[in-house]
């Protein structure tokens, strides 16, 4: 499953848009931190500046526990690639010209990784900032920087087999023991904040209905995005079929957010527009 998993991540130029949404969702839920406030902005500049307070993130634990680290999909494409080096390309042979298209992979590769790498490690190190900032100790804050998002590091034996066969098995079961784990420590919390979900999923859904064609949107799209249809346009058949965009809402907004999504789309099959109005004033 590494060639597949690569694919949507590392060399997919979208992902880093994914993997923020869903990791300063998981800064909000799992820390009660306001994601791009103070703690992540500090996060943020002690990533991409490599300060004494990243090193001392790095001691204490809290890294090396994202997904983009814990991949080694690059290796395949630095050997057919001819190495690690990166540099400017040079066209001196006939193998060269062979290697551009590898290395020009690897180079788009690099450059997605870096971001996510800082994506995925500034709400770790900015959780470790605010625990030490509330007098935790550096065990303390450098555990809860590792627990903030998704622990890909933590794989067991029979996990490693099952990801192996099933992409992204592994942290599908990670993020759904965080979130669990959050709201038996945070219950109220942990509610305040999956009821806050429910607002762009009745904004969505209410401005998907001023469409006619918004009923051909697929309802399994609306269990892991927020989709919001901005017009309509006519196929080759003459077919009236929607314009939309997706927002993930990652493994915390997802499952808090279902219940929601499932009521409309019972209501949609009976055009009944009371559940909007149900959940706004609920």
């Amino acid at each position: 499953s590494t060639p597949f998993k690569a694919g949507v991540t590392k060399y997919n130029p979208a992902f880093p848009l994914v993997n923020l949404l869903r990791d300063s969702t998981s800064f909000l839920f799992n820390g009660g931190l306001i994601p791009f406030g103070p703690d992540y902005i500090r996060g943020f500049k002690a990533v991409v500046g490599r300060t004494p307070a990243y090193d001392e993130a790095v001691k204490a634990g809290s890294l090396m526990s994202g997904l983009i680290e814990n991949m080694d999909s690059m290796q395949a494409v630095n050997r057919l690639a001819g190495g690690h080096n990166v540099g400017a390309f040079t066209i001196r042979s006939a193998k060269d010209v062979a290697l551009v298209a590898p290395r020009l992979v690897r180079a788009m590769g690099r450059g997605i990784e870096r971001a996510n790498v800082v994506i995925e490690e500034t709400p770790r190190v900015g959780r470790f900032l605010a625990g030490q900032r509330r007098g935790e100790t550096v065990l303390e804050a450098g555990v809860a920087g590792r627990d903030i998002t998704v622990d890909f590091a933590q794989f067991g034996t029979v996990m490693r087999t099952v990801d192996a066969i099933f992409p992204f098995a592994n942290p599908a079961m990670q993020g759904l023991y965080v979130s669990v784990r959050t709201i038996k420590t945070h219950p109220f919390r942990s509610a305040a904040i999956a009821a806050g979900f429910m607002f762009p999923t009745i904004l969505a859904r209410a401005n998907n209905m001023r469409f006619e064609t918004s009923e051909k949107i697929p309802d399994y799209l609306y269990q892991n995005n927020w989709v919001v249809q901005f017009g309509e346009f006519t196929d080759e058949n003459g077919e009236r079929l929607p314009l939309y965009f997706k927002i993930p809402k990652g493994p915390i907004a997802g499952p808090a957010t279902f219940p929601a999504e499932a009521l409309f789309n019972a209501a949609r099959a009976t055009e009944d527009r009371s559940i909007v109005e149900l959940l706004a004033v609920g």
